[in-house]
């Protein structure tokens, strides 16, 4: 659980009080004739409330000691040949441009005459 203030939540985000074990969840402020102003509920009671927006609370996602770990997307290239898509380490160059390592190797392939 990380500490934060209420305003830094995202409605819908669950979170808790410090100090209280009762899970919450936050919702879009409204006006309701019995209770006034609303932006959150007790989860398990359906009872809602008022929090100002620099209100202490602990939400459960945190990114402390986490480490983004980000996937490399490969290269895409299309051959001036026949046209077809490969990933970059079935490519080669040529005078012509990018080919896929078929169309390369049959062009490098001595003309017959």
């Amino acid at each position: 659980m990380s500490h934060t203030k209420f305003s830094q939540l995202v409605v819908g985000e669950k979170f808790k009080l410090p100090g209280s074990d009762v899970l919450m969840i936050k919702e879009i402020l409204r006006q309701e004739p019995e209770f006034g102003w609303v932006n959150a509920s007790y989860c398990h009671f359906n009872q809602p409330c008022y929090f100002s927006d620099d209100t202490p609370v602990m939400r459960k996602r945190s990114n402390a000691g986490k480490k983004l770990k980000l996937k490399a997307q490969p290269l895409r290239y299309q051959c001036v040949q026949c046209q077809k898509w490969v990933e970059e380490s079935e490519a080669a160059m040529s005078k012509e441009g990018i080919m896929c390592l078929g169309c390369y190797t049959h062009s490098l392939q001595p003309n017959p005459k």
